[in-house]
């Protein structure tokens, strides 16, 4: 499991710090909901406030849950950071890794 501590969705699985691995606390996936450049700030705060509500329906957390994904909504900023801070942690992964596009 990556990330600080185990899943509540397998508890029995440690955790690569676990196993001597310490350098995966804070991979994580992740899903998103993009939309075009540009969009204009009101139809992407529309957008975020409805996919929230969708986000937190019972059905569809249980959906997500039983899954093992833990559903989580934030704000158009919030994911803004998240993908600002993986960028150059993964540019760094494809660098060292020499990984190309062939």
């Amino acid at each position: 499991m990556t990330g600080p501590g185990r899943s509540r969705f397998a508890p029995d699985a440690p955790t690569f710090r676990e196993g001597g691995i310490d350098f995966m606390d804070d991979i994580d996936g992740w899903y998103a909901v993009m939309g075009p450049a540009k969009l204009p700030r009101d139809i992407v705060a529309k957008l975020n406030a409805e996919l929230r509500l969708i986000m937190f329906l019972a059905d569809v957390r249980e959906q997500l849950t039983s899954q093992g994904l833990v559903p989580v909504a934030s704000t158009p900023e919030e994911l803004a950071a998240l993908i600002k801070a993986d960028l150059p942690r993964w540019a760094k992964v494809v660098a060292e890794a020499k990984i190309s596009a062939d």
